[in-house]
């Protein structure tokens, strides 16, 4: 949809693009939060039916996340983000909609964010807090996006002239007489002239009160751009003046208006620093940056020549030509509604009126792996244990062959002294979590005590997995138990133990983590069967929820 030709505000976008495009990367807006593996993604359509990105959700114990992305497509033609409104409910009447269909009012959703066009942004993500949602929860969410892009047009380049004079007001010579008829002609300043003739510029001259005294402005003109001044890299206005050879000093202020009514001070135009290219001009520059002006179309010369060093037939500052010194483009704004859905027009909140989408979401559990420290490898960090038994170890040295890491540099090992029941565990926070499915287990080696039969896994020191969730009061939930876990490892000669993954076996709880359970306790234990030594080697533990 075209939305407005050029004006004043869009020149000054325009003149930012300018700047930046080129050198500047696209801004991208998001949170600190990654898809997790329950994502799902919708198209966001523009124009019904336009592919313009992708709306991904996804949620973790706290918030729903809603990542907003446009497509290459859209950003190679130039559009961004400026609006995106999101709302969430469990049915249609939890929306704010209005008009005689029950139209959606994005301006009205939760939650809003807003951008200009020259943040260029492509992506964004909306956190959502969970509130009472929990997991399981069915909800409807609606995405809506207003994309925007400018298509310019290089009208004027650099440096170029006004347009028109708007008003002026001459003065006279310091004798008081009118200033020649050469010098007095105010369109003289449209154009840059390079020629040595009075009738290339136009004399400000001086003014005087009722008793002969000159005021401290003289003469002014004011000149208007039909395409505003910029204030764009370096500086953006020129102000040319006429002086042949060696002559007193000649001044002008100069000031800068946007509507030729409210006016700001430039500063000061002189006639000290020559036109290299053109010795008979001299030239005085102004930045709209040092008097926070974006842009500017009108501008005001008002002398202020001294005039006690003039000679008798001085007419004060000559003015050739005020020029503007940045690239003067034409611009069109473009718009476009675009909302979230699985194909163009699906799910539309009615078949009447406009054409907007929404998608259903269920609350996922989100996966998280809780123990921390699960491989060993830092020491016995994070976990309780059998003190002077349980311990990290690298290697260790059976009267079967060596027990090395299945991965890593370290394991966990139960042998440090002679022991017949050892234990290590570690208590989790579950919160929010009720409901949700959690797998837990690890890897397990056991030592294949002497005889030929392997007989049962309890014949020879073994292991056990409990998981127990408690409530917020400390109460126990529910229990879980592997049973008598290991695996027995012969070597074919004394000392010849293969080593590495193969060596150990994965033992693993599954079940579903009881409502109101706010913590859990990941439990390993040691049996011993024979012997003085618990040979129970545990490796890459998990206590996963959400799977």
């Amino acid at each position: 949809m075209k939305k407005e030709k050029l004006n004043v505000r869009a020149l000054a976008l325009l003149m930012a693009f300018v700047l930046v495009m080129g050198f500047m990367p696209l801004l991208s807006m998001a949170g600190n939060e990654e898809p997790g593996e329950n994502a799902e993604e919708m198209i966001l359509y523009a124009g019904q039916d336009i592919e313009v990105g992708t709306v991904t959700v996804w949620n973790d114990a706290e918030y729903i996340y809603v990542h907003y992305e446009l497509n290459q497509y859209a950003i190679d033609e130039g559009w961004y983000l400026t609006e995106i409104h999101v709302h969430v409910g469990e049915e249609l009447g939890d929306f704010p909609l209005a008009g005689r269909w029950g139209n959606p009012v994005p301006g009205q959703f939760d939650y809003k964010e807003y951008f200009d066009l020259e943040d260029e942004v492509t992506e964004y993500t909306v956190e959502i807090d969970l509130g009472d949602w929990g997991f399981g929860a069915e909800l409807i969410i609606a995405a809506h996006a207003v994309i925007e892009k400018i298509e310019c047009e290089l009208v004027e380049e650099a440096p170029y002239s006004p347009s028109e004079v708007i008003d002026y007001e001459q003065g006279v010579r310091k004798d008081g007489t009118p200033v020649r008829e050469g010098r007095s002609n105010p369109e003289a300043v449209l154009t840059y002239d390079l020629g040595r003739d009075e009738t290339n510029f136009f004399s400000l001259g001086f003014k005087f009160d009722d008793e002969g005294n000159v005021e401290d402005e003289g003469g002014w003109i004011i000149v208007k751009f039909d395409c505003p001044i910029q204030n764009g890299e370096g500086y953006d206005i020129m102000v040319v003046e006429d002086t042949w050879g060696t002559y007193p000093i000649e001044t002008a202020n100069v000031y800068a208006s946007q509507d030729g009514e409210e006016w700001v001070y430039l500063g000061e135009a002189d006639n000290e620093e020559r036109d290299p290219d053109h010795n008979i001009h001299t030239v005085s520059y102004f930045d709209l940056e040092d008097v926070g002006m974006e842009w500017a179309k009108y501008i005001k010369v008002v002398d202020t020549t001294p005039i006690e060093p003039m000679p008798n037939d001085g007419d004060g500052y000559d003015l050739n030509v005020v020029l503007a010194l940045q690239d003067c483009y034409e611009c069109t704004y473009y718009d476009e509604t675009a909302w979230a859905a699985y194909e163009p027009g699906e799910i539309r909140f009615t078949e009447r009126g406009n054409w907007a989408t929404y998608f259903e979401y269920t609350v996922a559990c989100e996966e998280v792996q809780l123990l921390q420290n699960p491989g060993a490898e830092e020491g016995m960090d994070y976990w309780e244990y059998t003190e002077d038994v349980v311990r990290s170890i690298g290697e260790r040295q059976q009267s079967t062959g060596w027990v090395y890491p299945r991965t890593g540099d370290y394991f966990f090992d139960m042998t440090e002294s002679p022991a017949s029941y050892a234990s290590m565990w570690q208590e989790v926070d579950v919160s929010g979590y009720g409901g949700c499915p959690f797998t837990a287990g690890g890897w397990i080696q056991t030592e294949w005590l002497l005889g030929d039969e392997p007989g049962d896994v309890d014949d020879h020191d073994y292991g056990q997995l409990i998981v127990t969730f408690y409530d917020s009061d400390g109460d126990e939930l529910e229990s879980f138990d592997s049973g008598p876990i290991g695996n027995p490892v012969k070597g074919v000669d004394p000392y010849d133990y293969d080593t590495g993954a193969e060596q150990y076996d994965e033992f693993e709880l599954t079940g579903y983590v009881p409502d109101g359970a706010v913590s859990a306790v990941y439990e390993l234990e040691g049996y011993l069967v024979e012997g003085a030594y618990i040979n129970v080697f545990y490796e890459d533990l998990y206590f996963w929820v959400g799977k």
